[in-house]
């Protein structure tokens, strides 16, 4: 009854708040209030809410909050947000809270403090639902059983069957640990370690078939982080907690030191049962980083040649934090780095298409989007793929110490800039800001930036939390929708037995193509022209069939046009020639004569001509004789007889 109560408390307070998004740069949407700093901020997006943490010093220990916008930019909870912590903690907070999403749309949020004992930091996680419903309960569950675990670098994932697995890292051993709860937070097995090896930075993967893939970094040696090599590996486990492969796959093997707040590693799901990863190798603190991507299968196998692949070509600058996005329509991925000098007085943005396997799409080397000479900076990019074959590049660019703009950039599939402005500044007010967030890719309509504001701050280490809405038309603000207009001048050519061209006029380059035959699901394409001849050669198809296709425009701004439609028929090929003895079918008079001796229900006739292409239809509809008229432009021909009940008989004839 509490809950519920609470819950519609919630949605009262926000019919009341009637909050839109900003469409002015120069303002954007307010997340927290003025005089009330954040740090840490955590942002995920559904097509039904937007969930948002962040941590305040305010009011005394350090405080976690949480706030859910619903569609219209609304906020759930009254400013700032819902307290779910205010105990002892310590302050590396950033590895030690975490913010996910499951299947149903519900946000887990775990939270690390010592409530439990009042010393040692202690996990407690919440399942909360769009509209609020703490659904855990308002205080949430004990995660580990044993108060002694100092924990990190918390993971979750959720299994096909509903369960959720946990994994962290415990600071007082150096191992990792794993759990599962079941979707009413029961306990389903209980936490586990992985290794008596030395571990840290667990990642975790839904691998279908209730199983789970573990992702994580093993040390082998003493001393100092960077006196030692690191490992990359990743492991299997059933739905039960048991491991599914007999050995770890190793990835990778390094002298990268692993920054605070694992920040060098970027995973993401295939969606197949396997993952994505990106990372960036310091080479023992030699000031030459490169950065890689591996695409693990999974059966444990690499997509690519080799297990990973080094991502850039150049020879002279340093690489740094590759980000990831899969295109899981296409089987190709997209990737965001950055890349510097020696000194880090020079920086430039890049951005490379990959397919699954790892093949380059875009130009070798990356894309340069960007470059910045100190005391400008570039820092924080994201890429996140959308509809279409197309992908939204974010980063911040500063101009000097006080003041940074935030950019998005949309691609086509072929690297070309789909925005007639290539870049768009989101923040163009003069303050500093950082930690730029980016959504996926909501309702297929816009995304979401988030990111710390110093606006309203005498210091640059106070910050607020802002958030804009951006469109795919790349207005700012509630979307205006601009007219799309229909493809024209349909026309279909070429057809042969087993394909045909089908040519079109349209004002775009990007369309939806679509084919199929009778009562069959449509066969979908995406077609990029380049705008002055708009075709698409159809492959594979089936001799002497009916086909009908559909095309529509996808506009520069992302709307689509309606539908225009039409039908083509392809040849019959002469070797699988057949006959009858009751229907007579010759030349005379101009004319192609068929006697029906036995009165057979004739459908339709088709004339095609020697090298397939059709001629004529003639529609029958009866049992008599027919006369169809013919130009005498060919010497053979070929007579398509459709009867009743689907029987089809073909008759060659020669024209004299």
């Amino acid at each position: 009854m509490k809950n519920t109560f609470f819950t519609l408390l919630l949605v009262i307070i926000s019919f009341t708040t009637m909050a839109q998004w900003e469409s002015d740069p120069a303002i954007n949407n307010r997340i927290t209030p003025q005089n009330f700093p954040i740090y840490d901020s955590k942002m995920i997006a559904t097509d039904q809410a937007t969930y948002i943490a962040f941590n305040s010093p305010l009011p005394g220990p350090i405080g976690y909050y949480f706030q859910i916008l619903n569609n219209d930019g609304e906020k759930i909870f009254p400013d700032p947000g819902l307290l779910l912590c205010s105990e002892s903690n310590i302050t590396f907070t950033v590895v030690n809270d975490f913010l996910y999403v499951d299947d149903d749309g519900n946000a887990i949020v775990t939270v690390a403090d010592t409530r439990y004992d009042g010393a040692n930091l202690n996990y407690t996680v919440y399942k909360i639902a769009p509209d609020g419903m703490m659904l855990w309960g308002e205080n949430g569950l004990q995660l580990v059983s044993n108060t002694g675990y100092a924990g990190a670098n918390i993971a979750i994932t959720q299994l096909d069957n509903g369960n959720y697995v946990f994994a962290w890292q415990n600071m007082s051993n150096s191992l990792v640990y794993i759990k599962c709860l079941a979707n009413d937070g029961t306990q389903v097995w209980a936490e586990q370690s992985i290794s008596t090896t030395l571990c840290s930075y667990p990642f975790l993967i839904n691998a279908k078939n209730d199983e789970f893939i573990l992702i994580f970094s093993q040390r082998n040696g003493s001393g100092m982080p960077w006196s030692r090599y690191s490992h990359l590996k990743c492991r299997k486990y059933n739905g039960d907690g048991s491991a599914a492969w007999t050995n770890d796959v190793t990835i990778y093997t390094g002298g990268y030191t692993i920054p605070a707040l694992a920040g060098i590693f970027d995973v993401q799901a295939d969606l197949q049962g396997g993952f994505f990863i990106g990372w960036y190798d310091a080479h023992a603190v030699t000031n030459r980083e490169d950065a890689y991507v591996a695409h693990i299968l999974n059966d444990g196998t690499s997509a690519f040649p080799e297990m990973a692949l080094r991502i850039g070509n150049s020879s002279i600058y340093r690489a740094f934090r590759p980000k990831i996005s899969p295109d899981t329509y296409t089987n190709n991925f997209y990737v965001s780095w950055q890349e510097s000098n020696a000194s880090q007085s020079y920086k430039r943005q890049l951005i490379q298409k990959l397919s699954y396997s790892g093949v380059e799409q875009w130009t070798e080397g990356g894309l340069l989007i960007d470059e910045a000479n100190t005391p400008s900076n570039l820092e924080f990019s994201s890429v996140q793929s959308t509809d279409n074959n197309r992908c939204a590049l974010f980063y911040m660019k500063s101009t000097g110490y006080t003041s940074v703009d935030s950019y998005i950039s949309l691609f086509n599939g072929d690297g070309t800039y789909a925005w007639e402005q290539e870049k768009i500044n989101f923040t163009t007010s003069p303050y500093w800001r950082s930690s730029l967030n980016s959504s996926r890719y909501i309702n297929n309509s816009y995304w979401l930036a988030m990111w710390d504001d110093n606006r309203g701050y005498s210091s640059l280490d106070d910050k607020s939390l802002f958030v804009q809405r951006i469109n795919l038309n790349g207005s700012l603000g509630e979307n205006v929708l601009i007219p799309c207009d229909a493809p024209t001048n349909n026309l279909v050519s070429n057809i042969s037995f087993t394909s045909a061209h089908v040519y079109w006029l349209g004002n775009t380059t990007s369309y939806i193509f679509e084919y199929k035959t009778g009562n069959e699901e449509w066969i979908s394409q995406n077609v990029i022209t380049n705008g002055l001849t708009n075709e698409i050669e159809l492959t594979d198809l089936l001799q002497g069939t009916q086909y009908v296709y559909r095309i529509k425009s996808i506009c520069p701004f992302g709307e689509q046009s309606e539908w225009i439609e039409g039908e083509f028929t392809t040849a019959v090929n002469a070797l699988n020639e057949l006959t009858t003895n009751s229907l007579h079918v010759y030349y005379a008079d101009n004319s192609i004569k068929i006697n029906n001796s036995d009165h057979k229900w004739i459908e339709s006739v088709k004339i095609y001509n020697a090298t397939g292409s059709l001629l004529s239809t003639t529609v029958a509809h009866h049992h008599n004789n027919l006369s169809i008229p013919v130009t005498k432009v060919t010497a053979m021909v070929f007579v398509v007889i459709s009867e009743k009940d689907n029987k089809v008989y073909t008759a060659k004839v020669v024209i004299q």
